[in-house]
């Protein structure tokens, strides 16, 4: 279902794993869901050096999407190596109660976070981490 939302957000970050960065890029472009399709393309422009089109994808996404893509938003700050932003978008996705927190445990993203001391205290706290 390549129209499916967040589907072709999706595949373009495996393509970026796999170093397919051009195929990465189109990907991203093709993603039907524009709040998906900035989250990718925020997040694969970085990885690709493109700091201006990096910062313009996430900044339009924090504009148009701040309530409902909080996590996503979260996500594009961690994979960015931007500790501080993400969690203070990772404190408004609790506070809205956005159900991509589920994933915070496993994302790749936030990798980055993990040896910070908020990290351990905000799983705690959304039941991820006993």
């Amino acid at each position: 279902a390549p129209q499916r939302v967040a589907t072709r957000a999706y595949l373009s970050l495996t393509l970026l794993a796999m170093g397919r960065h051009e195929q990465a890029l189109a990907e991203s472009a093709r993603e039907p869901h524009e709040a998906y399709r900035l989250w990718a393309q925020a997040i694969v422009h970085h990885v690709l050096g493109a700091t201006g089109e990096s910062d313009a994808a996430l900044q339009a996404l924090e504009e148009t999407y701040a309530e409902g893509g909080a996590y996503q938003i979260a996500e594009a700050h961690g994979a960015r190596g931007e500790s501080d932003a993400a969690f203070e978008w990772l404190e408004r996705a609790y506070a809205q109660r956005d159900t991509g927190l589920t994933e915070m445990a496993t994302s790749t993203h936030l990798r980055a976070l993990r040896d910070d001391p908020r990290w351990a205290a905000m799983l705690e706290r959304i039941g991820l981490q006993a």
